[in-house]
């Protein structure tokens, strides 16, 4: 099973927690603990990072010992898996974007995109800074942009088999292109070197959008 495949089927199936040596299904107090420790690994990771963010730092900032923890969670990384595994799995269920929608449908895909990445902008950084150190959230955030750029390919394919697109494109090159073009933006923007005075949603839908359509060839 590909990494984003199973980080959206551990956001399916249902939490269990450790006791002894058998997994229990959580009942409504577990679950709710369990989520207390999600929250807690959530403000820190924001707060500290990952590398400064230790199991004993989000086990302090949701009140709860660290043997605790390890009844829900195998470890920082198993922890920072949970964390996306929901995000994940709502990408996997986006309905298809489609060329032909115009103008008018680069700007909804763009501007789901950009607002998605600005309001978690903290914990994007975060999940960026992972990715260098632990193998597990480094193969599913791989994974998700390749998932991204492939929905892209086969939309590209499509639209250049009906005449919808220029021919001497290629789909793969261009898909790989505008999916990093757009995820490089929101990180530099957003989180890695974000300017004195914020970029708002709509300015970079704005310069996204022109980008995109001047590629495809979209006209107004």
């Amino acid at each position: 099973m590909r990494p984003l495949a199973a980080a959206a089927a551990r956001a399916d199936r249902e939490a269990s927690r450790r006791e002894g040596d058998r997994d229990v299904t959580l009942g409504e107090k577990a679950r709710r603990t369990r989520n207390k420790l999600l929250r807690a690994a959530y403000e820190q990771f924001s707060a500290t990072g990952y590398r400064g963010t230790q199991v004993a730092d989000i086990c302090t900032r949701a009140g709860m010992s660290v043997g605790t923890f390890y009844q829900y969670f195998r470890s920082r990384s198993d922890v920072m898996t949970s964390l996306v595994s929901d995000a994940v799995r709502g990408t996997l269920d986006l309905p298809p974007w489609r060329l032909d929608k115009g103008r008018h449908g680069v700007r909804e895909l763009l501007r789901d995109y950009v607002a998605g990445y600005e309001a978690t902008a903290p914990f994007q950084g975060v999940w960026e800074e992972a990715t260098h150190v632990d193998d597990v959230p480094a193969a599913v955030r791989r994974d998700l942009s390749r998932f991204m750029t492939e929905r892209l390919e086969r939309e590209f394919r499509r639209a250049r088999r009906t005449g919808e697109m220029d021919r001497e494109l290629d789909p793969a090159l261009l898909a790989k292109a505008l999916a990093a073009m757009v995820d490089r933006y929101c990180y530099l923007t957003y989180v890695f070197d974000p300017p004195d005075e914020p970029v708002s949603i709509e300015d970079s839908v704005d310069v996204l959008e022109h980008v995109w359509c001047s590629s495809l060839g979209i006209d107004d």
